[in-house]
């Protein structure tokens, strides 16, 4: 495996990793009765989080 592919393997675990703790987030805030800010639904769907001047930088 090269430096690249190990990178982009890990990306991809926090990746999913980082899903999975927002998809807890929503449900602890649905449970609790509170708003789910759209920022988060993008997070637990692996969209991009950032405003669209801030993407790719």
């Amino acid at each position: 495996m090269t430096a690249t592919e190990n990178d982009t393997s890990q990306r991809q675990d926090w990746l999913r990793e980082a899903a999975a703790a927002a998809r807890a987030a929503i449900d602890m805030r649905q449970r609790a009765g509170r708003e789910v800010p759209s920022w988060l639904r993008d997070a637990a769907a692996g969209r991009p989080t950032a405003g669209p001047d801030r993407i790719g930088s």
